[in-house]
Order: C-alpha cells, then structure tokens, then sequence
C-alpha cells in the first residue's frame, strides 16, 4: 500500500521528500505524522518491494528510512539496494535489534520519540522549507 500523503508528492509544494518504509501501520502513521508536521514530504510504502517499485520508477527521495524487520527482503537490502543503485545517501534504519545493522548505516533504536527522528533526518538532510 503506497500512499502520497496530502497530494503533496504530486503537487511539488514546498519540502523536501522523504521515503519511509514501515511494514507496522501504527508506527508508519506515526513516523510519518511527524515528519509532515515537520514539513517533510513524506511517501510511504509497507514493504522494500514497493520501495523499490518506487524508486525504480523514478522517486528520488532526500532521505530513506527504513524499518530493518521488514517481511521478504529487509531493510538492509533496501538501503543497500537503495545506496548503490539510486545513489541514495541519506538512509536510516529504524531497529529494536541495532546490532544486527551493519555499521556503515545510520541506525534509531526502536522505540523512539518523534524529536528523536526528527533531530536525524535534520542533521542527515536538513530542516524541511516550508
């Protein structure tokens, strides 16, 4: 299920976008709540295959962030994929088991607070404009 929140990916209103990636609805609504109160642009996919999808037809998010438990291919392999076929840099992957991320990722412990996030994706990518 991919949804473009507000229209806001389709319009081109001001922010930057964010691609979020969450296979657990509750904490993908809230993630993604917060961003866009933020003023992030966010697009949201429940599944690496459908961010994938997306990135294959032509998203090109600021920023990933990706749940690491993630059902059929994980969010490692998304972030991989993502880095080195798109060229992504800024990639975050949200885990309650952080040693199982390799190091050269950026990693948020679950549970996190929204300012928690929020301080990541500003220090990986900047405040959004609008």
């Amino acid at each position: 299920m991919a949804a473009e929140i507000d229209g806001t990916m389709a319009s081109g209103t001001a922010g930057i976008d964010v691609l979020l990636v969450e296979d657990e609805a509750i904490l993908m609504l809230a993630a993604g709540e917060a961003l866009r109160e933020s003023g992030y642009k966010v697009q949201e996919h429940m599944s690496a295959e459908e961010a994938l999808a997306a990135l294959d037809g032509g998203c090109r998010p600021a920023m990933l962030i990706t749940d690491h438990g993630l059902p059929g291919l994980s969010g490692i392999a998304l972030a991989e994929l993502a880095r080195d076929r798109f060229a992504l840099g800024s990639i975050l992957i949200v885990t309650g088991n952080p040693g199982q991320c390799p190091p050269h990722f950026d990693v948020l412990n679950k549970p996190y607070r929204d300012d928690e996030l929020l301080e990541r994706v500003r220090g990986a990518i900047g405040p959004a404009a609008g």
